[in-house]
């Protein structure tokens, strides 16, 4: 009855500490969600002034090396004095400029969330991961001390099986204890 008793605080005990085990994890994963949505923010405000810096000096560079190739081409064909062909602008280069900047940013925002989802994921691999390795810990131990239980329980049931089996056989035969002849004796010869 013990054994049965002693298993069933072990269990109580298990399941106290599953439940603060919980409340720990999803504090815990309210933190993680937390970190990744402010890894996706830097990593998208490092791609804004990423993109900021190479905009506010490339776009001079880049205007000027077109003014430059704009003369050069400009020069060259007067000189071959072959029909002209319309050129790409300036201004629709820096447009072009402009659009694959704003795709290379936005490509750079979604790498950045997608790599903050998989060290997410990660994350949570690992956590369940190690709680399935103190879950099976756990089952073992307590399978363990199931087997335990078991047999102290068959050791006390085959020690209490001939004790049961003498009292019974006193019983068939009616046979007082030593305690009762005595005083059965002592109070004839009163």
């Amino acid at each position: 009855m013990s054994a049965l008793r002693e298993r069933h605080m072990a269990i109580e005990v298990l399941r106290k500490e599953n439940r603060a085990l919980k409340r720990r994890a999803a504090s815990a994963d309210e933190l993680r969600e937390t970190v990744v949505r402010l890894e996706v923010e830097v990593e998208a405000a490092r791609a804004e002034r990423e993109a900021w810096c190479v905009s506010a000096s490339c776009v001079s560079l880049f205007l000027q090396f077109c003014i430059y190739g704009a003369n050069v081409m400009g020069a060259f064909r007067a000189r071959n004095a072959a029909p002209e062909t319309p050129a790409a602008s300036p201004v629709s280069i820096t447009q072009s400029l402009s659009a694959l900047r704003l795709e290379h940013a936005h490509l750079l925002e979604e790498h950045g969330a997608d790599r903050a989802a998989l060290r997410q994921r990660e994350a949570e691999l690992a956590d369940v991961q190690a709680r399935e390795v103190d879950a099976c810990a756990t089952a073992d131990a307590l399978l363990r001390a199931t087997r335990a239980a078991e047999d102290r329980a068959t050791r006390a049931e085959r020690t209490g099986a001939p004790a049961e089996r003498e009292v019974g056989f006193l019983k068939a035969l009616n046979v007082r204890s030593p305690l009762d002849c005595l005083t059965s004796l002592s109070s004839m010869g009163s």
